[in-house]
């Protein structure tokens, strides 16, 4: 329920998320960012979004985040 999603970017930044998801990481660096999105409900996300705001108070396109869905599954012993 805490999905995981790696982005890249050019600019080091404060990040800014859009639609459904959230996350506490706050900050990219300029490489490949691993975040983990705060919990989500089991369902379908394909509102989610990315945006990085360098220094400068530059904004990136808009990342957006192909739909995923969420499930989780109980293993039922005998």
């Amino acid at each position: 329920t805490t999905p995981c999603y790696t982005f890249s970017s050019n600019e080091a930044g404060a990040i800014t998320f859009g639609g459904s998801c959230t996350s506490s990481t706050s900050n990219a660096s300029a490489d490949n960012n691993s975040i983990s999105f705060s919990i989500l409900e089991e369902g379908a996300y394909g509102d989610c979004t990315i945006k990085v705001t360098d220094e400068s108070g530059n904004i990136s396109n808009t990342l957006s985040i192909n739909t995923f869905i969420v499930f989780s599954y109980h293993r039922i012993s005998s």
